[in-house]
């Protein structure tokens, strides 16, 4: 697993952290590959810059744990365009970030594709 993890920016590094979702991720790559394109789906074939867009904004919602106003200031924009945003994760991928179960797929298709990007 450690060899066909992505390396970190400019190095031969391969960094495991202790996040389950991260473990998750790489631990059976052609299962998780195929789950993160089921689940992600259509939001796949978004043009790759509105792709960064929108999944860095999910990360950040994320980090601020679903905080729209924290998440927005993190982003240098308006809680508006957050929600905005996350309403167009929910659109193209056709989950809800408001159902647990479809929040946690969500969870686990991103950092997928962020660990599988090469």
């Amino acid at each position: 697993m450690a060899l066909e993890a992505p390396e970190q920016r400019d190095s031969n590094v391969r960094v495991f952290d202790d996040s389950m979702l991260g473990i998750a991720a790489v631990s059976a790559p052609e299962v998780t590959r195929k789950l993160s394109e089921i689940t992600l789906g259509p939001f796949n074939a978004l043009p790759s810059d509105e792709r960064l867009i929108l999944s860095e904004t999910f990360a950040v919602w994320l980090d601020h744990n679903g905080s729209i106003s924290e998440a927005a200031a993190a982003l240098f924009c308006h809680p508006n365009t957050v929600r905005n945003r996350l309403r167009r994760i929910e659109e193209h991928t056709g989950r809800s970030l408001t159902a647990p179960r479809e929040l946690a797929e969500l969870c686990l298709a991103f950092e997928i594709a962020k660990r599988t990007a090469s």
